[in-house]
């Protein structure tokens, strides 16, 4: 019951696919909560900050966590 609630969930946090399917430097921006003008320092810490609290063993989602490393992918490289 638990995992089929939890999957619900993710599927009503989940937005539209995208054409191209990947991430722009705009959108990773918005995941992190960060500017333009953000170091790489700003990117890893915010990275560090909420995959301490979105990832899945510490009682975030697969979708979460996974969202965060393709900004930080898109980001950083």
């Amino acid at each position: 019951y638990f995992e089929r609630q939890q999957q619900q969930q993710e599927q009503r946090h989940q937005p539209p696919p995208r054409g191209n399917g990947k991430m722009t430097r705009a959108e990773a921006l918005k995941v992190f909560g960060l500017q333009e003008d953000a170091t790489t320092a700003d990117i890893s810490a915010a990275y560090k900050r909420l995959m301490m609290k979105t990832h899945p063993d510490t009682g975030g989602t697969d979708y979460f966590a996974q969202k965060l490393n393709e900004a930080r992918e898109t980001l950083l490289g």
